[in-house]
Formats: C-alpha cells, sequence, structure tokens
C-alpha cells in the first residue's frame, strides 16, 4: 500500500514538472512574438479590396548582421538596409524574385481599406510587404513594397520594435481604359567596378516571362517594351548574373503624354569575396517605414499560417534531470527496503 502512495507521489510530481516545463517554454516564445498592422484606411476613396502578402526576407544575427532566410538565400542579393534609399530598393528586388518565383508568403489576406491587416506572432527579423495592382474607376494602382524589421530594439541596443504599424505608399499607375496602354523601360549600371558584362533581363506579366532581353552596348544598356496592356502587372529580374556580382532594382511611375511609364533601374555591384555579404549598418529609424499616403487591409495569420517558434529554454534540462535522479533513487531505496523485509 505504502509503495503505491509513493508510486502515485512520483507521477503526479512528473505531471507538474512536466507542465511547468510546457508553460515556460511557451512564456518564453511569446514574449519575442512581433506583430505588423498595415494600415491604408486614408485612403478611404480606394473602394476595393488589395491583397497584402507578408513574407520572413532574413534572420538577425546581431544589431549590424543579418542572414537571408532559405528562399531567399538563392538569389544575388546584398542585403543592405544601411539607409533608406537602400532599403526600398531592396524591397524592390526582394519582391520581383519574389513574384518571379511565385513564392509562398508567411501570411496573407485580400481586404478593404476600412479593415486593418494584423500579422500576429511573428519570429524577429526583417519582413517583406508587397500587394497586388489592383483597378478602381478606371485607375489602376499599386503600393510599393516595403521592408521592415520586427525585433526587441532593447536586446540588441536598437529603436527596432515588436509592434510596428505600416503606412505603405500607394501610386496611381495609369488609366484604366482598355484602350490606354503602358511602356516598361529598363537601364542597367554599375558600382564598385569598371567592368561591365551583357545583362540578361526578364519581363514578367502578373508573374509569368513575358519577354527576355539581353543589355549591351549595341543598345546602350537600355531597353523599351512600349504598347503593352495596361491592366496587368509588369515586373523584371535579371537572370545569370556573374560571380560575385550583386544587383538592385529600383521601379518609378513616369506619366508619358497621359501614358503610364514603368522605368526600371537594375544596379549591378561587385563585392570582392571576402566581404561578408549579410552585414548592414541598420540605422535606419523605424518611423521610416511610415512614409507616404495609403492604403489598408486587415488580416490575422491563422494557426496554419504562423511560423512554428525555434526558441527553446534550456533550463529545464538540469531539472528533469535531477528530478530523475531523485525517482531512480526513490525506487532503489524501496526496493532495497523491501528485500530486507
Amino acid at each position: 500500500m505504502k509503495c503505491c502512495k509513493i508510486i502515485r507521489i512520483i507521477v503526479a510530481f512528473m505531471i507538474f514538472t512536466s507542465v511547468l516545463c510546457n508553460f515556460s517554454l511557451l512564456s518564453s516564445a511569446e514574449q519575442y512574438d512581433g506583430r505588423i498592422t498595415i494600415d491604408f484606411k486614408a485612403f478611404s476613396g480606394l473602394d476595393t479590396e488589395m491583397r497584402w502578402d507578408i513574407f520572413k526576407v532574413a534572420d538577425i544575427v546581431d544589431s549590424t548582421s543579418f542572414k537571408l532566410t532559405e528562399d531567399f538565400q538563392k538569389y544575388p542579393i546584398k542585403f543592405d538596409v544601411s539607409d533608406e534609399a537602400k532599403m526600398s530598393s531592396l524591397a524592390y528586388t526582394l519582391s520581383y524574385y519574389a513574384i518571379s518565383d511565385s513564392l509562398i508568403p508567411y501570411c496573407s489576406k485580400t481586404c478593404k481599406p476600412e479593415s486593418l491587416l494584423i500579422a500576429e506572432n511573428l519570429p524577429e527579423g526583417y519582413y517583406l510587404i508587397q500587394s497586388n495592382q489592383v483597378e478602381y474607376n478606371s485607375v489602376v494602382y499599386s503600393a510599393a513594397p516595403a521592408l521592415v524589421c520586427v525585433a526587441d530594439g532593447e536586446k540588441y541596443g536598437t529603436d527596432w520594435q515588436l509592434d510596428i504599424t505600416v503606412i505603405p505608399k500607394l501610386g496611381l499607375v495609369c488609366s484604366g481604359a482598355a484602350s490606354d496602354k503602358i511602356s516598361c523601360v529598363v537601364k542597367a549600371q554599375w558600382t564598385n567596378t569598371n567592368e561591365k558584362h551583357d545583362v540578361k533581363v526578364s519581363l514578367f506579366k502578373d508573374g509569368i516571362v513575358y519577354d527576355t532581353i539581353t543589355l549591351n552596348a549595341n543598345n546602350d544598356w537600355q531597353y523599351v517594351w512600349s504598347q503593352l496592356p495596361n491592366k496587368n502587372e509588369w515586373t523584371i529580374v535579371e537572370n545569370d548574373l556573374p560571380e560575385n556580382f550583386y544587383v538592385n532594382f529600383q521601379m518609378e511611375y513616369i506619366d508619358a503624354d497621359g501614358n503610364g511609364v514603368k522605368y526600371f533601374e537594375i544596379t549591378n555591384s561587385y563585392e570582392h569575396p571576402t566581404s561578408t555579404v549579410t552585414t548592414a549598418a541598420a540605422t535606419m529609424s523605424q518611423t521610416s517605414v511610415t512614409n507616404i499616403t495609403t492604403v489598408t487591409t486587415v488580416v490575422t495569420a491563422s494557426e496554419e499560417e504562423k511560423l512554428p517558434q525555434t526558441g527553446m529554454l534550456l533550463w529545464p534540462i538540469p531539472v528533469l534531470a535531477f528530478s530523475g535522479l531523485i525517482f531512480i533513487g526513490a525506487g532503489w531505496y524501496m526496493i532495497k527496503k523491501q528485500t530486507k523485509q
């Protein structure tokens, strides 16, 4: 009888220890969970739905170093967020590669401006926010992609925040009339090198390759696609970069005599192989992500959309090990006592 009572006590203690450890692990994960709110309610005149996609693009190594996530490691991208211009260009670059390969976002939702897109339970890191192009009242609109950091700034000695609100930049692309057309202009340039190589560029129509051309000295490193359907979303990607070269894209809308023009600028930069590609000065303020007028959406990431938490506490290991030794000792004592009887 006494033996059964002791066994029940041991079992109860083991259950209590297990619950305590699980609770501690959950608490530890939640305290670092981030949240992004996309707010474009100010643009209430756009009474139509927009789809918003959020991608995790980089993990934080320390306050000045980052590592691209698995989906984005294959692209020739230099992760430089040292100023607002580089961050804007990096957002376009990441966005165009995500579109070209139809990457799966962390979460996605379609909403109207009166709602808010809320993505919760985000692990720390850098996130890309992008939306689809929409037509409303015979006008085509598009929001510029944005890059934001979700992290505990106090832990890294920065002004990063775990809970941030983003007001995306919305721009008019062109008239939505079926008779109107749009042109896409692409031009290549280089930094950190005097050697220019042929630049192979693919133009994508709604995420599908439409045409591929080569920029070289013969066409002065630029090309124009004219009379394109204006209601489609046009993006570019550079292919087959030489070794140790990295690329950045930038895009600007230009109104030319009432017709929309997308001006794409490709910058190829040479990086010495001994340089660290993922290191960049993270001095940019979080307030820079709330630039420009806006449009919005509401969303809460569902359970299946949320990424698993990878953080883990180590202190339960010695606690459980010590508890195990106690149980072993108690069992040995009980057996020895029964043998003597």
